[in-house]
């Protein structure tokens, strides 16, 4: 029990912006959001860290040293560390692997990472998996996690693995992109909270070969939703563009793929472009942050957006994106060629008309066994929804 007046070692600990960034071997990496000044588009971007030839980068993450960062793994299981408990880094350290810093079992390994500063009973965690399966879980039952002590965040289905993560206040509309270009929206509210050790129910229909890129929450259709190709485009298209329809459809066309840009990379809302900036990581660790309102407006949804990032080397790709707040200091400037300055209005045909609402039954019975030990008696033993989540 804490003694009068005593001073937690958190409190001794200065709240800064921070950048994290994490490699496909397991290297994570932190440092100052201020190194990474801000580029007009289009341009070549920093290191981010030293890496091995055969790493890549796969993920980027604008987080506070004092929030909870959340590490969920291919086993369903989430690991917490403070933002101040990874090492801070810098552009010649490869940084440290997550093996001495988290408790992962062998064969073990990250997939996803989001953040919270706090696990309010009004917050809900929810994840969607590459096969369009989404959960919702009570952030609350996640407040006695640890780094060595991991809980159960989801039951995953052979042949799965978790895509997207976040946080929700379960108020707005749940949206979620495809890497082939579709995209579902629809409420909130038909996302069932469940235990921490359920499969989920069915969020989006995938075609063959397709599979979930990212997902985020829509609180309003003031918001714009960020796409993000693989060859390093983006385009901004008002919220409002897509409309709300049924849990578990095939989806809307959000971007149509071609051989210059790739396929869908990843999805985000902007909330106010006036004041956020965007960080874009490539796969080999290359960083560029920029304005989001140096990105034009789109009028629909199907335009293939302006270049953002130039990669250099063979299979290059743009591997995650992070938001953070602008900073309003001077800008690098860049000379553009004419075709990134070219402003893409292709056309959107009818293929919108599909959205074929998920009505089958669910009929996952939820009997993996949680083996954690912490207090948590959720007992969530069965999900019976329309969610087709056992197909």
């Amino acid at each position: 029990e804490d003694m009068p007046g005593e001073v937690e070692i958190e409190d001794l600990i200065p709240v800064e912006d921070i950048i994290v960034t994490y490699t496909n071997m397991g290297y994570i990496n932190r440092r100052n959001a201020e190194e990474y000044k801000a580029q007009r588009r289009g341009g070549r971007g920093v290191s981010s860290a030293k890496r091995r030839d055969e790493d890549v980068a796969a993920r980027i993450l604008s987080v506070s040293t004092h929030d909870n960062v959340l590490f969920l793994t291919n086993l369903g299981n989430m690991y917490k560390l403070k933002g101040y408990e990874i090492p801070d880094g810098s552009k010649q350290s490869r940084g440290v692997n997550i093996v001495n810093l988290l408790s992962l079992t062998e064969g073990e390994k990250i997939v996803a990472i989001t953040e919270t500063a706090d696990f309010s009973a009004d917050k809900f965690f929810l994840c969607v998996t590459k096969n369009g399966i989404i959960k919702k879980v009570a952030l609350d039952l996640f407040k006695n996690i640890r780094s060595r002590k991991p809980l159960r965040a989801i039951g995953v289905k052979e042949g799965d693995e978790i895509r997207a993560a976040f946080i929700s206040e379960g108020k707005g509309t749940f949206f979620a992109a495809s890497m082939n270009g579709r995209s579902v929206r629809f409420e909130s509210g038909a996302i069932r909270k469940m235990g921490r050790t359920a499969s989920g129910v069915r969020g989006m229909r995938l075609a063959e070969g397709d599979e979930i890129i990212g997902a985020c929450e829509i609180l309003s259709n003031e918001a714009y939703i960020l796409t993000v190709s693989e060859n390093g485009y983006a385009k901004i298209v008002s919220a409002d563009k897509y409309p709300v329809k049924g849990r578990g459809a095939k989806g809307l066309i959000n971007y149509r793929p071609d051989n210059e840009r790739g396929g869908v990379a990843a999805v985000s809302i902007i909330d106010d472009a006036e004041n956020t900036d965007i960080l874009f990581i490539s796969t080999n660790g290359i960083v560029i942050r920029i304005y989001a309102a140096d990105i034009p407006v789109k009028t629909g949804r199907a335009v293939k957006g302006v270049r953002v990032m130039r990669l250099n080397g063979e299979g290059v790709k743009v591997a995650g994106i992070a938001l953070t707040d602008h900073d309003s200091g001077e800008t690098e400037q860049l000379s553009l060629t004419d075709e990134d300055l070219a402003d893409e209005t292709d056309d959107e045909t009818a293929d919108d008309i599909d959205i074929d609402t998920d009505t089958d039954t669910d009929t996952d019975t939820d009997t993996d066994t949680d083996t954690d030990t912490d207090t948590d008696t959720d007992t969530d033993t069965t999900e019976g929804d329309d969610g087709g989540a056992n197909e």
